[in-house]
């Protein structure tokens, strides 16, 4: 364990000199600009409740995927332009940097994802005007950071194995795909569908972002989107273990 806190300190340190603070912060702010854009063109005229169900359906469905690929990308760029030898070399197993890299961009997840919850319900709130509700922003908030960590380990080990081209599309684009696919019979077995299937029914909004059906499967968070929830975490685990051991058995160059 040792090791790992070890490694995971140095990747903290590294990535105060990148990019990734100005992308971690900077991606719920665009976030906001573009759902208060959204809601300036809607014929009814600007309306905080429908900025609010915008900032939510713009980030699950295209800024939070793009954001995981970018850090991804970024934190295993610099080693991937040197063919890993900075970590393989290190007197540690690489495995552990390969888990550190995937606990450092998680972190700047959920500090992204904070940092939505706190600009749909704690500053509305603030403000005086309609947000999501606290414990509702909440929920999403964890819901979303716990069914897109997947993508983390996805495009840390693509950027390592193949490039950062390739680290950088594959996720995002599997999160696309999957985010049309939220209204098949089987949705819930579609990880890259799952944080707007299962945010759906805590902000009562469907993925394409109009208000919830009547009897609509998503209506209610039940054993689907549960288990939809379980997919997607135990993917995210099975996805570190294996960037792990493919990161333990590597050789210098």
């Amino acid at each position: 364990m040792r090791g790992l806190r070890v490694a995971i300190r140095a990747e903290l340190l590294k990535s105060r000199h990148s990019a990734l603070p100005w992308l971690g912060l900077g991606m719920p702010v665009l976030d906001l600009v573009l759902a208060l854009l959204m809601s300036l063109l809607m014929p009814a005229g600007p309306g905080t409740e429908v900025m609010v169900g915008e900032i939510w359906n713009w980030w699950g469905s295209i800024l939070q995927p793009a954001l995981l690929a970018l850090l991804a990308v970024t934190v295993m760029g610099e080693d991937t332009r040197q063919r890993l030898r900075s970590l393989l070399l290190l007197p540690r197993d690489p495995g552990l940097a390969f888990i550190a890299k995937t606990v450092v961009v998680l972190l700047w997840s959920a500090v992204s994802n904070l940092s939505v919850f706190l600009l749909a319900s704690v500053l509305p709130g603030m403000l005086s005007l309609e947000g999501t509700p606290l414990q509702a922003g909440f929920a999403v908030f964890m819901l979303n950071l716990a069914t897109s960590a997947w993508l983390i380990p996805l495009g840390l080990l693509g950027t390592a194995a193949v490039g950062p081209i390739f680290g950088m599309t594959l996720p995002f684009f599997l999160e696309y795909a999957g985010s049309m696919a939220w209204d098949s019979p089987i949705w819930w077995l579609v990880p890259s569908a799952s944080s707007l299937t299962t945010t759906a029914p805590v902000l009562g909004v469907l993925p394409n972002g109009l208000p919830m059906r009547a009897e609509s499967p998503l209506e209610v968070f039940g054993e689907q989107s549960a288990l939809s929830l379980v997919i997607s975490v135990g993917l995210f685990l099975a996805l570190t273990v294996l960037g792990s051991r493919w990161f333990s058995k590597r050789e210098t160059v």
